[in-house]
């Protein structure tokens, strides 16, 4: 599954570029979201599924005893994991292993009404970052998970646990976390889950490593070690390589591995990668699948995590020829931007290779060879045996190296084809020589069964085919976006001072107005995949942040139902231009309202954009007073309207979600189920298939083993109420249905 919440990133601003100051992103904005905005599938939340965690109130979170790791333990079992770690898959933390309980540790509270609060407060001092691993997972309806600090948050809701009962949650920057546990009031009983391990990451994994003797604020040019991808070239390319992070027992390693396409082209989620990477089930379960994981040297962003996918099924690997094949338990959505590689098996376009990768799980860097690779027989650390000519040896860098957390990497052919992925070597900068990657068209078929060889997975029908192109399985969606503000390229958005006392009409002022909110004007039905802010005012040293709502609007004003909410610490903001990526996506018919709510700490300046004083008639901005929500016409001089800098950026078309590769033939009865429903599948007899379940946002919810009766009946016991996909698999066709849980 993947980790539900919304994704933040930050815009450089741009004042050359439009009338009003800032980098011009209507429209234009749909190249930015490649990298920023999430996807999901539309949304109705009601009133009762929305909460806000307690790190909106900073002297709550302050106040919240906290449960610090010894330091006995944690310098003990570094030293020994250190000590015997994988150089190709290197540690960078340390699992310790708990079984905290909401019923047994941490404290409950009443904090606001309607909802009962867990928290669990930990620090490991000296940590770069700590990661929660939750186990034996059971949500009710309304109750939600937060882990987060005064850095980052993850989100987890009932209706997007994963059907293996276990979530993960990347590692958040910082020596602290905090649990939240959220019930409503209303429940007559609550989930539960076990807290079952809390990762320490001792070494740095958000700072990519630099060229020796070259500072850090080096220019990406400048480093021939570690080298940004630049220009158009590996644009595609780029989109298909993830971070990988794995939490074995008690450590966690970081590799590199790549989605693939398959001959189907049917958006089946494969990852390779290498075995020493991901050796088991066990393993590709407690996996955490990051894209698009870059940084402000190479694209002008702040380093972000928040396009991460949680687990995988372990469908193939051989040691011999060091890879793993895995199925990701959820199809990445389109606000991921997933690329599945192409790749080719003919072992043509050998000339000219590259490597993108993630050294030491850091943001994504190239390597790049000019000259031809040559197969080879690789040789592990420990003498073992591997495939003779199983192996691609790339002589020499041109630019770049490989480091630990490479291994698992594409490499890629001049035509943009993987043909193998990186097994290991001796490259380092002062020594850019002798990498070896696997031979994709050695590991076609090493041997006769399906859990060790690729052709099964990746062309299932024996087509024969040689070389298979990628593709971008939401490339016609990304046409039908664009952005809707109220103010144009002609107006000079910007700061108009609170005339009595200090502050600004569109944020912090001395009357304390906490809340704005803007009105989006829609037609029919949008889907909403992100919001832009437009911020003029902000001190990043400020406690606090701003939370930031959808809400449907109610006679003209915010007052309806809040679909959506999110927190955004002032820390992570960026004093311009800052945008909010929402997912699940959300669903809006008319108009609705894009609201920002002030933490008002000591040291607050926050304060977003606006347009200049217009005719009342123009106003689409809304403060909230004393009395409630009113037009900031009430507070302007004159009566006069004004537009906030908000942009939301809506799609017409809704994503697929899982992939149908034809037409259903399936009959479905009851349908809609309350309990229930059978399938009857169009195959012929003794036909074997797999069938599979998902949710809309594309998390799998229920397997079925192959079976050779027609008749398939699925048991909703325990599942959400909405929308469901079924998907039946033989070995030449792919069904599909969909049918309502009451």
């Amino acid at each position: 599954m993947h980790e539900r919440y919304s994704t933040f990133g930050t815009f450089p601003q741009n004042k050359s570029i439009g009338r009003h100051g800032y980098a011009s992103i209507i429209f234009q904005a749909i190249i930015l979201c490649i990298f920023f905005f999430h996807a999901g599938i539309a949304a109705q939340a009601q009133a009762n599924d929305v909460s806000l965690p307690l790190i909106s109130d900073l002297k709550i979170y302050q106040d919240i005893p906290a449960l610090s790791l010894t330091d006995s333990v944690r310098r003990r079992t570094m030293r020994t994991t250190l000590a015997a770690e994988d150089p190709r898959s290197p540690e960078v933390g340390y699992t310790f292993a708990t079984t905290f309980t909401p019923d047994h540790d941490g404290v409950w509270k009443h904090y606001r009404p309607g909802y009962n609060t867990w928290l669990l407060k930990i620090n490991s001092p000296g940590a770069y970052g700590l990661a929660a691993l939750l186990a034996d997972v059971h949500l009710l309806p309304g109750e939600k998970i937060y882990v987060y600090n005064l850095n980052s948050m993850r989100t987890l809701a009932s209706d997007n646990v994963p059907n293996t009962g276990v979530w993960i949650t990347n590692f958040l920057k910082g020596d602290e976390v905090v649990i939240e546990f959220d019930v409503p009031v209303s429940n007559a009983k609550r989930g539960s889950f076990t807290i079952a391990g809390i990762s320490h990451a001792y070494r740095d994994v958000f700072t990519t490593p630099s060229t020796p003797g070259q500072p850090v604020s080096r220019t990406q040019q400048e480093d021939t070690c570690y080298p940004c991808l630049e220009g158009t070239f590996w644009q595609d390319d780029r989109r298909s390589v993830v971070r990988i992070l794995v939490f074995r027992s008690n450590t966690a390693v970081v590799c590199t591995g790549a989605l693939v396409n398959n001959a189907e082209r049917n958006q089946r989620p494969f990852v390779l990668t290498a075995q020493h990477c991901i050796g088991s089930q066990f393993d590709a379960s407690r996996s955490i699948f990051t894209f698009n994981y870059e940084d402000l040297l190479c694209d002008g962003r702040s380093v972000s995590e928040d396009d991460a996918l949680v687990g995988a099924s372990y469908r193939a690997s051989l040691y011999e020829h060091d890879f793993s094949l895995l199925e990701l338990q959820t199809v990445p959505p389109l606000g991921f931007k997933p690329y599945y590689a192409g790749w080719d098996i003919a072992d043509r376009g050998l000339d000219h290779v590259s490597c993108i990768h993630h050294p030491l799980g850091t943001p994504r860097r190239i390597s790049l060879s000019n000259a031809a690779v040559t197969p080879g027989d690789f040789e592990t650390p420990s003498g073992q045996p591997r495939a003779s000519d199983g192996f691609w040896r790339v002589g020499k860098w041109d630019l770049g190296v490989t480091a630990g957390g490479s291994s698992g990497a594409p490499l890629f052919n001049l035509d943009h084809h993987i043909i193998g992925s990186l097994a290991g070597g001796g490259s380092t900068c002062n020594y850019p020589y002798n990498d070896f990657f696997q031979r994709l068209s050695q590991s076609w078929t090493p041997s006769s069964e399906p859990d060790q060889q690729l052709k099964y997975w990746l062309d299932p029908r024996s087509s024969g085919i040689q070389t298979l192109e990628g593709f971008d399985p939401y490339e016609a969606l990304n046409v039908s976006c664009d952005t809707a503000s109220n103010f144009s390229n002609t107006e000079t958005m910007g700061l108009i001072p609170y005339p009595s006392g200090k502050g600004y009409f569109s944020g912090y002022n001395s009357d304390g107005i906490e809340s704005y909110a803007e009105r989006i004007p829609n037609d029919g039905k949008k889907l909403l995949t992100g919001i832009t802010l437009l911020t003029s005012s902000l001190n990043v040293h400020a406690p606090g942040g701003v939370v930031v709502s959808v809400n449907s609007g109610k006679n003209g004003l915010p007052e309806g139902t809040d679909l959506f909410q999110t927190y955004i610490p002032y820390i992570q903001m960026s004093p311009e231009v800052n945008y909010v990526g929402l997912h699940p996506y959300l669903e809006v018919e008319g108009d609705y309202f894009i609201t920002y709510t002030m933490a008002y700490s000591e040291k607050d300046t926050f304060a977003l954009a606006q347009s200049p004083w217009r005719a009342p008639a123009s106003n689409t901005a809304f403060v909230k007073l004393g009395s409630g929500w009113a037009p900031i016409t009430q507070i302007s001089p004159g009566g006069m309207g004004a537009s906030l800098g908000i942009e939301a950026m809506v799609c017409s078309v809704l994503p697929s979600g899982p992939p149908t590769a034809a037409a259903t033939e399936i009959d479905l009865y009851p349908n809609p189920t309350s309990a229930a429903i059978i399938a009857r599948l169009p195959l012929s007899d003794n036909v074997p298939f797999d069938a599979a379940v998902y949710n809309p946002q594309g998390t799998l919810v229920a397997t079925y083993a192959q079976s050779f009766d027609n008749n398939l009946v699925i048991s909703t016991e325990g599942w959400c109420s909405g929308l469901y996909i079924l998907r039946v698999s033989t070995s030449s066709q792919t069904y599909s249905a969909r049918f309502v849980k009451n």
